[in-house]
């Protein structure tokens, strides 16, 4: 949870696309991924089709990256985000 101005909202940790254009999460509510642009970490309204979702309770979520340290135990390189930052701006 994160506190944006004085408001409990929810956290979620973020994969990127392999072309760099959008960040994406597996939501527990919908049983579907949900798709953000990546102009920005942070927080965002849900994509939320399930009515019953706490995301849509609770203002939305805030998109986090993983810290190297849970990438490398989900078996992911370090460099994850740097690799497929840099092939959007090619």
């Amino acid at each position: 949870m994160k506190n944006i101005f004085g408001v409990e909202i929810p956290a979620v940790k973020v994969f990127i696309t392999d072309d760099g254009v959008q960040y994406f999460f597996w939501c527990p509510f919908c049983q579907r991924f949900h798709y953000h642009g990546t102009a920005g970490l942070g927080h965002r309204l849900p994509h939320c089709i399930n009515q019953n979702s706490a995301f849509l309770g609770n203002d939305g979520y805030v998109l986090e990256e993983y810290t190297k340290k849970e990438l490398r135990k989900l078996g992911l390189p370090t460099d994850y985000y740097e690799k497929r930052k840099k092939k959007k701006s090619r």
